[in-house]
């Protein structure tokens, strides 16, 4: 935690799209900075990543669907079909359960599912060792529903 400090950006590179991705300081009980809501206010999708060599990394994500609930952020599996209230923004998010390769990893990734239900998809990945990362472009990509369009002269091969 806080090793991110300011809003990072960069490129993330999938068949033949660019995606932005932008990281943000962490949200604690304790501490979110005011301009997440911002940033979160234009994302087209959220990856939550949850620490899972941290034995208190699963229970910190309630911490942060709370304190953005309170900002009027709900971080959702899938939109709502009706926006009852326009002031409340909801998320497409899918949770990042890093460090699998870490020593008790599977069983704190357990207690997180338990926890969670079926509210998130949630992706195993390693970015030490590199497990999972290419399903998570493929998902990040899928998040977001990017439509692909491409044009060609009539009676020419695409």
């Amino acid at each position: 935690p806080f090793t991110t400090r300011e809003p990072v950006p960069g490129m993330m590179d999938f068949e033949d799209v660019r995606l932005q991705l932008i990281e943000l300081p962490p949200i604690t009980a304790d501490f979110c900075e005011t301009y997440v809501t911002d940033f979160t206010r234009g994302a087209d999708g959220v990856a939550l990543v949850v620490d899972m060599g941290d034995d208190d990394g699963p229970f910190a994500v309630e911490t942060v669907l709370e304190q953005l609930k309170t900002r009027r952020r709900l971080l959702v599996d899938k939109l709502p079909e009706t926006d009852d209230d326009p002031t409340v923004y909801h998320i497409k998010t899918i949770v990042v359960a890093n460090k699998m390769d870490a020593e008790g990893a599977k069983d704190r990734l357990e207690i997180f599912k338990e926890m969670m239900g079926n509210r998130f998809r949630i992706l195993e990945v390693s970015a030490e060792t590199g497990l999972g990362l290419d399903t998570l472009r493929a998902e990040l990509y899928k998040l977001l529903g990017v439509m692909r369009i491409y044009s060609k002269l009539p009676g020419k091969p695409a």
